[in-house]
C-alpha cells in the first residue's frame, strides 16, 4: 500500500464583518483597518481614496504601486485582504 500525503493546507483565520464591505466607504474602510494590525495604512488608504469596493479589488502589485509599501508590509496587508475576501464570500455573495 502506498501512503499518500497531504500537503498542509495554509489556514485562513476568518473575520465575521459587521456589514457588506461592498457598501462600506472610505471611511469605513479606514475604521475596520485602523483596528488591525494594519492600523499604520489607515491615512495611506484615505488618502487613495479606498472604499470597499476599491479594497476588495486590490492585489499584491496595486498595494506595492499605490501604497508604495515594501514588500513585507504589502504582504501583511494582503493577508488581511484575503480574510476580508474570504468573509465577504462567505458573508455575503450568495
Amino acid at each position: 500500500q502506498q501512503q499518500q500525503q497531504q500537503q498542509p493546507r495554509h489556514h485562513i483565520p476568518q473575520l465575521c464583518l459587521d456589514s457588506n464591505p461592498i457598501e462600506w466607504s472610505v471611511g469605513d474602510v479606514a475604521r475596520f483597518v485602523s483596528g488591525t494590525n494594519c492600523a499604520y495604512l489607515v491615512r495611506a488608504l484615505q488618502e487613495q481614496e479606498i472604499d470597499g469596493q476599491a479594497l476588495l479589488l486590490l492585489t499584491l502589485p496595486l498595494v506595492q504601486e499605490f501604497l508604495e509599501l515594501q514588500p513585507d508590509p504589502a504582504i501583511q496587508f494582503c493577508q488581511l485582504l484575503e480574510r476580508i475576501k474570504l468573509a465577504f464570500y462567505v458573508q455575503y455573495a450568495k
